[in-house]
């Protein structure tokens, strides 16, 4: 019998997710602060947060679901370099068309009046960005690359794109997959990031849809994290050559062209199609 999903269950989910996160993160920092008296870094109580959620649902999905989260699904050797090397490159592409989403804010009041370059870096680095660096370092290479990329792979596109697009179709598995995983970063600070992390959303249930195989989608994830990591190690050199073009024409044409291949590379990715996605 083939998984199915509804909307509203697949919401339902998402938001009990992120209930258990919260309060997890919470119950972890009082008992660890306070019961213990011991103080770390607030990014530890979000990963042990971020992991007691995850597992909630996954251990939910595997056990009274009854869904097999990482079907047997063998590609020939040449397929999966082949895979690989692609999504590496749309990694790298869809961080600099995404890159204009995360700095709208920016952009916008650049052009209502020119900062100078050095204002324009310090309003970059103003922005929430966490210090990439010591422990902080090791915590957010566990929760970033590890559990958020192999987690919401499990949650998002194995089991919510699935089961809607088994009971729907394609485009609506597409839209509300991605568009409750991109709930799930929601913040107050910028709400632009919501459609940096729709988008993100989208590739990886197309590349699932394309290979039928959740390893390369979360092997995406891993990639694109693995980069957002090495961008936010040289925050400051990232903005400064931002900043040095001042959102004119040679940035905007980089993120056009960088659109162009990516489009490119996903229909490639499609042609590499080995048979329909039946999951």
């Amino acid at each position: 019998m083939k998984l199915e999903l509804s909307v509203v269950k697949c919401l339902v989910i998402t938001c009990i997710w992120y209930i258990i996160y919260q309060v997890a993160a919470v119950i972890f920092y009082v008992t660890i602060e306070f019961i213990f008296n011991l103080s770390f870094n607030a990014n530890l109580y979000n990963l042990l947060g971020l992991l007691f959620a995850y597992l909630f649902i996954l251990v939910y999905i595997k056990k009274w679901q009854k869904i097999n989260l990482i079907p047997k699904n063998r590609l020939a050797v040449s397929s999966i370099m082949k895979l690989f090397i692609i999504l590496l490159f749309i990694s790298i592409l869809i961080k600099i068309v995404k890159n204009p989403f995360l700095h709208i804010p920016t952009i916008v009041s650049f052009l209502k009046i020119d900062p100078g370059v050095n204002k324009l870096i310090f309003k970059m680095n103003s922005e929430n960005y966490f210090s990439f660096k010591g422990f902080n370092l090791i915590i957010e290479i566990l929760q970033v690359v590890f559990l958020s990329s192999i987690g919401s792979e499990l949650v998002f596109r194995r089991y919510f794109f699935t089961g809607l697009i088994n009971k729907y179709n394609l485009k609506v598995a597409l839209l509300f997959s991605s568009l409750f995983y991109s709930l799930i970063h929601f913040s107050f600070d910028n709400l632009f990031v919501l459609i940096s992390y729709f988008i993100t959303g989208l590739l990886a249930a197309y590349i699932f849809y394309s290979t039928s195989n959740i390893l390369f989608p979360i092997l995406f994830h891993m990639l694109l994290n693995v980069i957002y990591i090495f961008r936010n190690i040289f925050i400051h050199d990232y903005h400064r050559l931002i900043a040095y073009h001042k959102f004119g024409v040679h940035y905007w044409i980089v993120v056009i062209i960088s659109a162009i291949l990516l489009i490119y590379l996903l229909f490639l990715l499609n042609r590499l199609r080995l048979k329909p996605f039946n999951l």
